[in-house]
C-alpha cells in the first residue's frame, strides 16, 4: 500500500462461517473487475489486489469478538495514488468493498464448494 491512502470505517459483522469461507480466499475473482484477493491469517487482514496492474487497491482489518463468536471488517485502508487507482470517494469505496466480500468472494465460495 502507498503512503497515499486512506482509512474508512466499516464496523460490518461477519459470523465465524463467513470468515472462514473468507479466510480460504479465492484467488482470481472470477468477475468483470479482475481482482486477486488474499486474507493474511497472521494479522486477520483481507487484501484486494487489480488483477492486471498487481496494485493492492484495499486492504480490510477484520477483529475477532470472541463473545458473539464472530467477526467484525472494522476499517479499509484504501489505496489513493492516482497512478495505481483513481478512485476518490470513501463511500464508493465502502460500496465496493462490501460487494466484492459479500457478493463475490463469499457466493463464489459457497457456490465452489456445493
Amino acid at each position: 500500500m502507498p503512503e497515499q491512502c486512506t482509512t474508512i470505517e466499516l464496523n460490518k459483522d461477519y459470523s465465524r462461517d463467513e470468515i472462514e469461507a473468507i479466510k480460504m480466499g479465492i484467488g482470481d475473482v472470477p468477475n468483470d473487475d479482475k481482482w486477486f484477493v488474499d486474507y493474511d491469517k497472521s494479522n486477520n487482514k483481507l487484501r484486494m489486489h487489480r488483477q492486471l496492474t498487481g496494485y493492492c487497491i484495499y486492504v480490510v482489518q477484520f477483529e475477532e469478538n470472541k463473545e458473539k463468536g464472530s467477526f467484525t471488517a472494522k476499517t479499509v485502508i484504501v489505496n489513493r495514488d492516482s497512478s495505481q487507482y483513481t478512485g476518490n470517494n470513501d463511500e464508493e469505496d465502502k460500496l465496493t468493498v462490501s460487494m466484492l466480500m459479500d457478493r463475490v468472494i463469499l457466493e463464489h465460495t459457497v457456490q465452489k464448494q456445493d
